[in-house]
C-alpha cells in the first residue's frame, strides 16, 4: 500500500529518514547513472550543471529566457559536496513508498538511481511534503548519517536542479501539459527566490566574517 492521509506525518518521515540513510551507506564506483547510455564519471558538480544545462537547452520557450539565465547563473556559482557517491533512490515521493498500517515496508521504482551526494535525496524527499513529515525525516536520516553545514541552502538548489528538469521533459502531447507546467514554473520560481535570498543571506555573513578578522 502506498501513503495516505491517516499516516502520522513525522512517524513515517522518520522512518522514510532512516530507510534513506541506510541506503547511502552503499558507496558507488563512480558519480553518475547506472543506465549504460547516461554514463558519467566526471565530477558531482560537473553532472548537476550538465543536467540543468541540457534541460534548459532542451525546454525552448517553457521558461522565460530572464529566468533560464539566473538558473544557469545560480547554479554555476554554487559548489555542492563532492564527498565519494553514495547510492542514491533520486525519486522519492509518494508513489514510491510502501506501507502496511503506518509502518514503511520498502522503497519502489529504481529506474532513476544514481552515483551522488545523499544530500541531493534527502533534498528530493522533502519536496512538496508538510512540515512535519520533513522534521521526521530529517530526525530519523541523522541518527544514521549527519547533513552537513548549509544543507538548507542546498536543498533548495537540488530542488530547483530537479524541477528545471521536469519542467524540461514533461510530454506536451498530454492532456494535462498545460497544469503540470503551470504548477512547475510556480516552483521553480518560489525555489529561485528561496536561493538567491539564501545566498545574498551567506554573501554578506562572508563580509562580516571578513571585516570581523581585519
Amino acid at each position: 500500500k502506498t501513503l495516505n492521509q491517516e499516516i502520522d506525518p513525522h512517524s513515517f518521515g522518520y522512518q522514510v529518514g532512516r530507510m534513506l540513510g541506510n541506503v547511502h551507506r552503499v558507496r558507488m564506483p563512480r558519480f553518475g547513472y547506472f543506465d549504460p547510455d547516461k554514463r558519467y564519471a566526471g565530477s558531482w558538480n560537473n553532472l548537476v550543471r550538465y543536467r540543468v544545462r541540457s534541460a534548459l537547452m532542451d525546454m525552448g520557450t517553457r521558461l522565460p529566457s530572464g529566468t533560464k539565465a539566473m538558473i544557469g547563473a545560480l547554479i554555476s556559482r554554487v559548489s555542492f559536496p563532492e564527498s565519494d557517491p553514495r547510492l542514491l533512490h533520486h525519486d522519492i515521493h509518494e508513489g514510491n513508498l510502501l506501507q502496511q498500517e503506518g509502518k514503511l515496508t520498502g522503497i519502489v521504482d529504481w529506474t532513476h538511481a544514481i552515483g551522488g551526494d545523499p544530500e541531493s535525496d534527502v533534498a528530493l524527499a522533502f519536496d512538496g511534503n508538510s512540515d512535519r513529515y520533513r522534521t521526521g525525516l530529517l530526525a530519523g536520516y541523522q541518527e544514521v548519517r549527519r547533513v552537513s553545514a548549509g544543507f538548507d541552502v542546498r536543498a533548495a538548489m537540488y530542488q530547483l536542479v530537479e524541477h528545471t528538469c521536469v519542467l524540461a521533459h514533461l510530454d506536451e502531447n498530454d492532456e494535462e501539459f498545460q497544469m503540470y507546467a503551470s504548477q512547475e514554473r510556480k516552483d521553480i520560481d518560489r525555489l529561485l527566490e528561496r536561493c538567491q535570498k539564501s545566498l545574498r543571506m551567506w554573501d554578506w555573513v562572508r563580509v562580516m566574517v571578513r571585516r570581523s578578522m581585519g
